[in-house]
């Protein structure tokens, strides 16, 4: 397998959160409002490359996103990939009702309460945009990127 594309967004799912929530859960105005920020900050011709059946996501949300899967789903640990359907399952999840969604994000990423779903929220659009049947998370992001960098330069 080769990557095919590779696109980074200033949209951000903490960024997304204090742009369109007002509490800690987001209401059903503000999912709606989210949702239109998505789309005006990543343009339709991003996915005119074609449908991407596997989609490789890196960063805090998306390992977030995987935790909540592997509670509902009961993924093994080593589990980093998540078919589309059970991806819009734990989606659904995530949007239900708010003292369910709160029990369940306190349960499984407690310090991403305010960010999950809107983070969630962006990378459905990437996931629907790019038509991907799986999502794959990468154990590394940016911060590991980071600091492998400065320790090669010393």
């Amino acid at each position: 397998a080769r990557i095919l594309n590779s696109n980074s967004y200033e949209m951000g799912s903490l960024k997304l959160y204090v742009k369109c929530v007002s509490k800690i859960l987001p209401s059903r105005g503000e999912l709606k409002t989210m949702e239109e920020a998505i789309r005006e900050a990543i343009p339709q011709t991003v996915f005119s490359d074609g449908p991407m059946p596997k989609l490789l996501c890196t960063g805090g949300t998306a390992r977030a996103v995987l935790k909540v899967a592997r509670k509902l789903f009961g993924y093994e640990w080593s589990q980093n990939r998540i078919p589309a359907d059970q991806f819009r399952a734990t989606g659904k999840a995530l949007m239900g009702a708010r003292r369910e969604v709160s029990d369940l994000i306190l349960k499984t990423e407690p310090e991403r309460i305010h960010t999950l779903i809107p983070g969630y929220l962006i990378l459905s659009y990437l996931v629907e945009g790019y038509g991907a049947e799986e999502i794959i998370i990468g154990k590394y992001g940016v911060r590991e990127g980071y600091l492998c960098q400065r320790i090669l330069k010393k």
